[in-house]
């Protein structure tokens, strides 16, 4: 099969199952879903880090990661929430330290305790923002709203349209490398092609939220259309960074998957690496919209 008709297929039954699921599904069963996911990915990273010869802790990485994700849906943004999340990153801080103070057969502490942590930030940390779009305008822990939902959903997708844009773009009229050293498959006609997928996507989106009465009303509701093909566009290049920075990871150890449990597309990393930057941005950025 046609490699661009491949991935285009595998991209849109994604994007269709995960429309159903965030449409229908309770706000616990999301709940756990991210939880699977976050903690896939982090253990991915952490063999990722060992097939470079470094030792993370990675059982306790991501029991931290699950800690964290449950504190932030047990909690709310606000004045309170705040101290929560410091609290837990404090005591998560010292529940990794102590373990490795007990633990004999941990030789080079420095360095297990850096990947550890920079496993818990690289992923279940980021990944929270998510739990934190997706409450927006919710008045009580654990519950999730519809437009919180669509906000995240609309981060997700113009990600992953800006994705497919710059892997179509890339294959049919590629010819400038981008950053060869890092990714060298990747190029400069790529990258204009992905993110004017995601303008557009943008766009269109701002534009059926005007229209259509079905969508919740959001902060996107309101967006006007300059300002929505900036948003597209920032989201958009924090996707492309996402992805960079994975391929430095795994370029650092000689990998070209971060795992083989999805044949054709590599790990789940692989598939989550470009959206991890793009929610703490529309987070930060929806009280300006």
């Amino acid at each position: 099969m046609n490699p661009i008709l491949k991935r285009t297929m595998v991209g849109v039954g994604v994007g269709v199952f995960w429309a159903v699921v965030l449409r229908y599904l309770p706000a616990g069963a999301l709940f756990a879903i991210l939880l699977v996911c976050s903690s896939l990915c982090q253990w991915e990273f952490y063999r990722l880090a060992e097939r470079g010869g470094l030792a993370p802790s990675r059982r306790v990485g991501v029991m931290l990661g699950l800690l964290w994700l449950t504190v932030l849906f047990a909690t709310l943004p606000g004045d309170v929430a705040p101290r929560w999340e410091l609290l837990a990153l404090a005591g998560g801080g010292f529940l990794l330290l102590a373990q490795l103070l007990f633990d004999a057969r941990v030789e080079r502490h420095l360095e297990t305790a850096s990947v550890t942590w920079l496993g818990f930030f690289y992923v279940p940390f980021l990944l929270g923002f998510y739990i934190r779009l997706a409450q927006w305008g919710v008045t009580e822990p654990f519950l999730l709203s519809r437009g919180g939902i669509f906000l995240a959903f609309y981060a997700s997708l113009v990600v992953k349209f800006t994705d497919a844009g710059a892997y179509a773009a890339g294959m049919a009229f590629g010819r400038h490398k981008m950053f060869p050293r890092i990714s060298p498959a990747k190029s400069w006609e790529g990258l204009a092609g992905g993110l004017a997928l995601g303008v557009l996507f943008s766009v269109g989106t701002v534009l059926v939220a005007r229209s259509w009465s079905v969508v919740p009303v959001t902060p996107l509701t309101y967006l006007g259309l300059p300002a929505a093909a900036g948003l597209g566009l920032l989201l958009g290049a924090l996707g492309v960074l996402g992805d960079l920075i994975e391929s430095m990871f795994k370029r650092s150890v000689q990998a070209k998957d971060s795992s083989g449990v999805m044949p054709g597309l590599g790990g789940l990393l692989d598939i989550f690496d470009s959206l991890l930057f793009a929610p703490a941005m529309l987070y930060l950025l929806l009280p300006l919209l």
